[in-house]
């Protein structure tokens, strides 16, 4: 012990008169009781017959001449010895409240590390009353390493082993109301409260037993989701007790001291019960361990975890010091290692039965003290940093490992590739919106602590080398899909992109996902999203712009939507064929979901949405107060008109920290009706609030706010106005004079008012909005009529009736603030279409200007009827329309509705007619001309008006002269073709809608094959040619005469006999007459 304390205690024993007053002014009461001080030591020294503050079971009277508790220190061992006095009122809170308040005033694990709490020598936990259960028990193996089942010593892993863990307190009942167990010393509400923190630590205990192989047990709920006590509580803050008599565990575990099964609360305080529910409840699950988890209090710093010498079950005593000696080293080592280099390591308590949770189980057990919740400058910040609950459970879970003789499967820097989306073939320059997920398995993953995704060596040929975290943290068991977009080399070639989990300057770590893409030459790309437009939040009268981003081939067009309708330029609209979309002076009419469709010749892609709200002027919102305090309403049974249609409980009505519509501060109201008589309502009231009471609103403008219902069930809402005439800013106090109205109801039911009807949307916020000028208004003081000679009234009451359900409600509250009412003017088309002459095959277009506050909407009629776009028909709600590929049908008159919230405006019509296209109907052929004949070309057109032609070769005009005619005729001629006239011939077509080429014929010379027996060469085989074969006639075996006979020799052999001669008969054709070349066979 140091010296300051050791002054206090001058010899073996002391009496704690004076010196322990000093040394237990600031321990934590550890107890809340209606919000007067708990009791302490303290009290227990110094005063002689008091009473114990309301919520406590009983009064103690510990009269002064009855003697004082009296303390002996022996080294690191310390005794506390009370009067039998105390005997009247010990049970186990008692108890666990007395080792707190010793431990805070002895900062026991420094020079304390082993206190008894003993009256006449004998621990005080000897006289509790016995722990009896009418369940069998199986007390845990004695060989932690080898347990049956498992996969034995020095294995990773944890299956085969049942664990229990036990987070502390909770909601519970003190013998006359609803309290939590621990107190906010600091002020940060629920996310330090050590009822509600325990939960969110061993939420993540539990994720690294599970999905290492452990079957775990938890004595409290730990899903925040599931909904609700009958306090209007969510489960996952209220007590074990209440939880497992919840979950149908025998009464023997959750009422083992108070006997009371059938409820949750009673006559006496159920925190005995509570204690001793979670040891139990181990017992009955037949754990191998009990962990039970808790912060400090005390205003030290640093982790100590206690044991228990005096176990109910000593068997277990040796075991158990194991275990808290592996967990504190656990949770020591990774806390130094990554998080705070001199976290003080408070050692191994020993409770001596002092702590019920560790002395009763049949099972080792061991009791974490993580940190000081009351340190209010180091521990309780480092509390309610997720990254710090990550790695201490982490080093929990690795002491539980090394207790079982198990080596972790999932180091602190652990994960797992689940799937990607990279394409195996891309093709060449073009871009690719892709998905990687990775699933952690240790300890947190944030963007704060440099977790990223990372191109392994640092380089990759398709994006950046790092994707970030974007917008949230990655627990433990979750899953987190980077997404970005890859851009293919416009080399062709195969490639390898390679992706790995990586905390920046630190380590790389789990799998790598390798893909090996081919790029490939291709052709035009669709649009592809690349980036996302984002959410806004303006004023009004403020400009809102949203941006997106596309690759892929041009031309790229944008259309931009709200709430999937298609936007145009007008009004306060710009930008609604561009990729940035301007909304200015925006309004509350404004208010939507915004997307842009790209779409290109090639495809389309819809980017996400993005939402605008815009902000009028505020009333109030919650920023700014600290939680627990009333801003602008009382609480429910304040108004005496309706307290006799609630419960007594619940009853709050505070700011607190949560999930905010804008922010981090909501204001939150807890009541239950009586039943669901359809005369039940809650009058909640602003008069007389301490922060922000009666506020001032505008009665020309309409109010509106946003609700959120925690609970299920439905409700009537509707404000009260008091009309009061106080002439002082929005917001502001306007006093309490003047009669009420009920806006927004149109009746009521025995005096209860019904306002418009909300439900649960499982816990999404809504926006109410409620119109001075045009929703109902019904007289509550006054006479249903809503007026102020200056329009200034305030807001009095939220009225809230029942629907269908009693409840319990709980309600989030959240930014008041008035609008200004949207534009009411009409829209005027200011530009009129005007009558167009297309042609078939052609395009059209047809447009209108317009003026008009707002956002105006287009819709173009054809005779009278909608036109909706389709693969001919563009922008039939915007201010131009197209009609491409005009055909005859298209005839008709066109006009467009233009229309905004002010009204609506018709166009004139405009007349579209339709000519004929000009049109090829017989295209010329390709033809091989023999040298020196006449080639013919013909073609066939038709189109509006005079139809024309122009023939050409090579693309180049003809002109007659020489050996061509016809060049401005349906046919061309060409004689004495030679080799010169070879070419490409076609003829230009053209009428009143244009000009059309047909397709290209071919023109070149043609040389037959040779005619066998054709001697003179003039294509035909007749009498002169069978003169010169006669004139070469050798006989069978003779040479002919001359070596000019060699053509005449049919068969190659050499003579002209009688073979050769029939050859020439077979192939004779007569004078002028074409030979067959194929007639010699």
């Amino acid at each position: 012990m140091g010296t300051v304390k050791r002054s206090c205690l001058p010899s073996v024993a002391i009496l704690l008169c004076g010196c322990l007053l000093a040394m237990f002014a600031s321990a934590d009461a550890r107890a809340e009781s209606g919000g007067k001080a708990a009791i302490s030591t303290a009290d227990l020294a110094i005063e002689g017959d008091f009473a114990i503050p309301e919520g406590w079971p009983v009064t103690l009277h510990l009269p002064a001449e009855a003697g004082l508790p009296r303390v002996s220190v022996n080294g690191s061992a310390a005794t506390i010895d009370f009067p039998a006095d105390i005997l009247s009122v010990l049970d186990e809170a008692t108890l666990a409240h007395l080792f707190g308040e010793f431990s805070g005033a002895f900062a026991l694990g420094s020079e304390v590390s082993d206190m008894r709490l003993t009256c006449g020598g004998q621990l005080l936990s000897d006289y509790l009353s016995p722990v009896k259960v009418d369940f069998d028990v199986a007390p845990a193996p004695a060989a932690p390493t080898l347990i049956e089942g498992g996969v034995g010593a020095e294995q990773a892993g944890l299956s085969g082993l049942n664990i229990t863990i036990g987070p502390s307190h909770g909601r519970f009942w003190n013998g006359s109301g609803w309290y939590w167990q621990r107190s906010d010393p600091c002020g940060f509400g629920e996310a330090v409260l050590e009822d509600t923190n325990s939960i969110r630590l061993m939420q993540y205990l539990y994720q690294y037993l599970v999905q290492d192989g452990a079957t775990v047990h938890v004595c409290r709920a730990l899903d925040e989701s599931t909904c609700c006590h009958s306090t209007g509580y969510a489960w996952w803050k209220t007590a074990a007790y209440i939880w497992l008599r919840n979950a149908g565990l025998p009464c023997s575990v959750y009422a083992n001291s108070s006997g009371l099964c059938s409820t949750d609360t009673g006559s006496v305080s159920r925190s005995s019960d509570d204690i001793r529910s979670r040891p139990l409840f181990a017992d009955y699950r037949g754990s191998h361990i009990y962990l039970s988890h808790h912060s400090n209090a005390a205003e030290g710093t640093g982790t100590i975890t206690y044991r228990d010498s005096a176990m109910a079950y000593q068997a277990h005593v040796a075991n158990s010091l194991t275990l808290a000696t592996k967990v504190q080293a656990g949770i020591v080592n990774v806390v130094r290692e990554m998080y705070d280099s001199t976290w003080r390591d408070r050692g191994i308590g020993n409770s001596n039965g002092g702590f019920g949770e560790i002395r009763i189980p049949n099972r080792p057990a061991c009791l974490v003290e993580l940190a000081f919740h009351d340190r209010c400058d180091k521990d309780a910040l480092y509390l309610i940093d997720d990254w710090f609950r990550s790695l201490t459970t982490w080093g929990e879970y690795k002491g539980i490992c090394d207790y079982f003789g198990r080596t972790p499967t999932w180091d602190k820097y652990s994960g797992e590739f689940v799937s990607d989306t990279i394409p195996a073939t891309m093709l060449a320059g073009q871009s690719y919106v892709v998905g990687i997920t990775f699933r952690n398995r240790g300890v947190l993953w944030t963007s704060a602590r440099n977790y990223k995704l990372g191109a392994v060596d640092d380089s990759d040929p398709f994006a950046a080398t790092r994707q970030t975290i974007e917008g949230t943290t990655v627990r433990p068991g979750q899953t987190y899909t980077f997404t970005f977009t890859m851009t293919a080399p416009e080399t062709p070639g195969t490639y390898t992109t390679d992706w790995r989990m990586i905390r920046e300057g630190v380590t790389w770590f789990g799998p790598t996902l390798t893909k090996q893409v081919v790029v490939e030459v291709g052709g035009p790309q669709p649009p592809v999203v690349t980036g996302q437009p984002a959410s806004a939040t303006v004023s009004e009268g403020a400009t809102a712009t949203f941006t997106v981003q596309a690759a892929g081939d041009e031309p790229l067009f944008y259309r931009w939507q709200k709430d999937g309708t298609n936007l145009a330029d007008g009004g306060s609209v710009s930008g609604a064929t561009s990729p940035t979309l301007s909304i200015a002076s925006a309004t509350v009419a404004e208010e939507g979901n915004y997307r842009c469709v790209v779409t290109s010749p090639y495809g389309s892609d819809t980017s996400a949405a993005a939402s605008l709200v815009v902000r009028g002027t505020l009333i109030t919102d919650f920023e700014g107060y600290s939680d627990g305090v009333q801003v602008m309403f009382r609480q429910p049974t304040y108004s005496g008109s309706t307290d006799e249609h609630l419960q007594t409980s619940p009853n709050t009505s505070r700011v607190v920290s949560g999930s905010a519509f804008g922010g981090s501060k909501i204001y939150q109201v807890d009541w239950a009706f009586l039943d669901t008589d359809p005369s039940r309502w809650l009058r909640l009231t602003t008069s007389g609030t301490g922060n922000l009471p009666n506020p001032a609103v505008d009665l020309t403008r309409p109010i509106r706010f946003r609700i959120r219902l925690n609970s299920t069930g439905s409700l009537r809402v509707c404000l009260g106005i008091r009309e009061t005439g106080t002439d002082v800013p929005i917001g502001e106090n306007g006093g309490t004079s003047g009669t009420i109205e009920w806006l927004g109801a149109a009746s009521s039911t025995s005096g209860a008012p019904q306002g418009v009807v909300i439900s649960d949307q499982g816990g999404q916020w809504q926006t109410l909005s409620f119109d001075p000028l045009a929703d109902s208004v019904l007289g509550f003081t006054g006479d249903g009529v809503l007026a102020a000679a200056n329009n200034k009234g305030t807001i009095e009451h939220i009225g809230l009736a029942v629907v269908d359900s009693a409840g319990p409600f709980s309600v989030d509250l959240d930014v008041f603030e008035q609008m200004t009412p949207p534009p009411s003017t009409p829209p005027q088309v200011a530009g009129q279409p005007t009558a167009l002459l297309a042609c078939a095959g052609a395009q059209a277009s047809f447009a209108v200007t317009a003026t008009g506050d707002g956002i105006l909407s287009y819709q173009w009629q054809k005779d009278g009827s909608d036109l909706s776009d389709d693969d001919r028909i563009f922008g039939s709600d915007n201010h131009t329309l197209q009609i491409v590929d005009v055909a005859d049908e298209d005839a008709g008159h066109y006009r467009c509705i233009v229309s905004s919230l002010g009204g609506t405006d018709v166009s004139s019509a405009a007349a579209l007619s339709v000519q004929a296209a000009t049109v090829i109907t017989e295209h010329p052929q390709s033809q091989g001309i023999e040298l020196g004949a006449t080639a013919v070309l013909t073609v066939a057109g038709s189109g509006a008006g005079t139809v024309t032609y122009r023939w050409q070769k090579n693309e180049v005009d003809l002109n007659n002269g020489g050996s061509i005619s016809g060049a401005t005729t349906p046919t061309l001629q060409i004689t004495n073709f030679a080799p010169a006239d070879e070419g490409s011939y076609r003829c230009v077509v053209t009428a009143d809608c244009g000009s059309v080429a047909s397709e290209a014929a071919l023109l070149d010379v043609y040389t037959p094959p040779p005619v066998p027996g054709d001697f003179d060469s003039d294509r035909d085989v007749d009498l002169d040619d069978f003169a010169f074969l006669q004139s070469c006639l050798s006989g069978s075996g003779i040479a002919p005469p001359s070596p000019e006979c060699a053509d005449a020799d049919f068969d190659t052999d050499e003579d002209v006999d009688a073979v050769d001669l029939g050859r020439l008969i077979n192939c004779f054709s007569g004078a002028d007459v074409p030979g067959d070349p194929a007639c010699a066979g």
